[in-house]
């Protein structure tokens, strides 16, 4: 652990620390972080104080792009995968969500296999082609996340979460609604 708080170290701007109980700060590399350092980090985990981000250095490193040689060796299963469709009910995206709990998105690469980012993609609304099956009266639910979801509809209710979390919801969703 301690090899890849280092690495991480090295890949941020401006970090400072430790603090008397562990945590550094650095500038947030999630959001457009360019004065104030808002990312709090220990090498267990971060959170940002101004976007919100959060989690366990794992994510931290994946989006300082840091290879996988300082990486834990805890082996992560799928659990589930949740497909993300656009109107006609083709496959935008997937959330994946692991053992033990991580989550990660990825896009057909139109060769059978998958590109690990969002990059050029639309987030839509989970289960948008069932969404927009609703009748113009019916109750809509707005979940946490994907688990939330299925779990309403196994009950015959509809409804839906953004992707990537509550925290994650755009000014555009509500038009779907």
């Amino acid at each position: 652990m301690i090899e890849q708080l280092n690495e991480i170290k090295k890949h941020l701007r401006k970090v400072s620390g430790p603090d008397k109980n562990g945590w550094y700060t650095s500038l947030c590399p999630f959001h457009n972080d360019q004065h104030t350092p808002n990312l709090r980090f220990t090498e267990k985990g971060f959170y940002c104080l101004a976007c919100g981000e959060k989690g366990d250095t794992h994510k931290l490193a994946d989006k300082l792009g840091i290879e996988s040689n300082t990486r834990s060796t805890i082996k992560k299963s799928i659990e589930v995968v949740y497909d993300y469709r656009d109107e006609s009910g083709k496959l935008i995206f997937q959330v994946v969500r692991y053992t033990p709990k991580a989550f990660k998105q990825r896009r057909p690469d139109g060769n059978g296999s998958w590109i690990y980012n969002l990059k050029g993609i639309s987030p839509v609304l989970y289960r948008l082609p069932e969404l927009l099956k609703a009748l113009l009266d019916e109750l809509v639910f707005i979940a946490e996340g994907e688990k939330g979801v299925e779990s309403l509809a196994e009950h015959g209710l509809t409804a839906t979460c953004s992707p990537m979390g509550a925290g994650k919801w755009r000014d555009e969703y509500p038009l779907w609604l």
